[in-house]
């Protein structure tokens, strides 16, 4: 049980993470805009 609680933090900080670094990108929008 306790890695499954490990595994949807890890999951929710790196989706969290995604997240703020496409808004970043969207913010900044000097590099050519990368679709993945």
């Amino acid at each position: 049980m306790k890695a499954l609680v490990t595994l949807t933090v890890v999951v929710g900080v790196l989706g969290g993470a995604f997240a703020a670094l496409k808004r970043y990108q969207q913010h900044v929008n000097k590099a050519p805009n990368i679709e993945y």
